[in-house]
């Protein structure tokens, strides 16, 4: 990412209208002046467009919220609240898993990773 908050994505995406509104460009540009004083930031920036990446704008239904979504490190692999199949999945990833259990069959969870 550059200090300006510019979006950098790989592929062509759909998200890129989206990443580059101002309010968009504002919270980059705060996330990089963090990233420059050292402040560890998660995912690692490779990731920080993983799941945007990973998924169309056109196909997303549902979108979480949520605070703190990796707790130890290592943890953050750009889709908030997944974890690498190696690591344990965390209290907020089980608690999330458990409400979608509620509502779909299982052969329809995701793993840890988020992964489909």
């Amino acid at each position: 990412m550059k200090s300006t908050g510019e979006i950098e994505m790989e592929r062509k995406s759909d998200w890129k209208s989206i990443l580059r509104s101002a309010e968009c460009r504002e919270v980059l540009a705060h996330v990089a002046d963090l990233r420059k004083k050292g402040v560890r930031v998660y995912p690692n920036q490779r990731d920080v467009f993983r799941a945007f990446e990973d998924c169309p704008f056109n196909r997303v239904r549902v979108v979480i919220l949520g605070q703190d979504p990796y707790p130890n490190d290592g943890q953050a692999i750009g889709r908030a609240f997944a974890v690498p199949e190696s690591t344990e999945a965390p209290r907020s990833l089980m608690n999330i898993l458990k409400e979608v259990a509620r509502d779909y069959p299982r052969q329809l969870m995701p793993k840890p990773t988020l992964e489909s």
